[in-house]
């Protein structure tokens, strides 16, 4: 179907569905970005600096 023959409503959608996987694909490299950083921090105090 060409973009121009869409409904209003098909396109809302189309544009709310585009950004609710940009919003899933963005959380998911948070989450990823977080777990790495937990981790290198517990091997930093863990590691030769541990008391």
């Amino acid at each position: 179907m060409n973009f121009k023959q869409m409904t209003v409503k098909a396109k809302l959608s189309a544009g709310f569905g585009v950004l609710a996987a940009i919003v899933l694909v963005v959380s998911g490299l948070s989450v990823k970005a977080l777990n790495d950083s937990n981790g290198r921090f517990s091997g930093y105090v863990a590691g030769i600096s541990a008391r």
